[in-house]
């Protein structure tokens, strides 16, 4: 996970599956909590600032009107910390968009491939959408949307190239080195 956030803005070499996988959930749950905490500010402005068990899901079991009262107060303040956390969100998107890129072309990287084939998928996706909903087609996305789910599919499920390739060394073979020579880790 540290080799992955070292490389955060690195699209030159390979990366393992697991790191892809491990830069996805980390991502994924980041994005969730701030999410919830975001969407929690929102609810107590739009309340009045009166948080009952229907409008959070946090209400507390006793009650089951109130959230607990640390929570209450954190939320008290409805759009400054909806505010706060709004900013962060997008702060959080910025960097997410760039290390998921990143991760992404290297883990296409490690299965042999440029990096130049997730552009091409997007714009293949994104063209797609735009004409299903432009034309009327949305018959059109249920059909090409599995398509995106087999490359999604390729680049988390797929044993990378074994040994050297065209972008670097075998992550895994790094990975082992370090295991059976940790004095001479990075």
């Amino acid at each position: 996970m540290i080799t992955a956030l070292k490389k955060y803005a690195s699209f030159s070499g390979r990366a393992s599956r697991s790191e892809y996988w491990r830069i996805k959930m980390l991502l994924g749950m980041i994005f969730i909590i701030l999410l919830v905490v975001n969407l929690g500010g929102l609810s107590s402005r739009a309340l009045g600032n009166h948080i009952g068990s229907a409008a959070m899901p946090f209400g507390s079991i006793a009650s089951g009107t109130h959230v607990s009262i640390s929570y209450r107060l954190f939320l008290e303040r409805g759009g400054q910390v909806s505010l706060f956390f709004s900013i962060i969100l997008f702060v959080f998107m910025i960097a997410r968009i760039i290390l998921d890129l990143a991760v992404t072309v290297r883990r296409i990287h490690d299965l042999n491939k440029s990096g130049w084939w997730l552009l091409w998928s997007l714009l293949a996706l994104a063209g797609i959408a735009a004409l299903s909903i432009i034309a009327g087609w949305l018959w059109l996305l249920v059909v090409i949307a599995p398509l995106w789910v087999i490359f999604a599919g390729w680049l988390g499920f797929f044993p990378g190239t074994k040994g050297e390739n065209r972008f670097g060394s075998d992550p895994l073979q790094s990975i082992d080195a370090q295991l059976n020579n940790p004095g001479n880790s990075q």
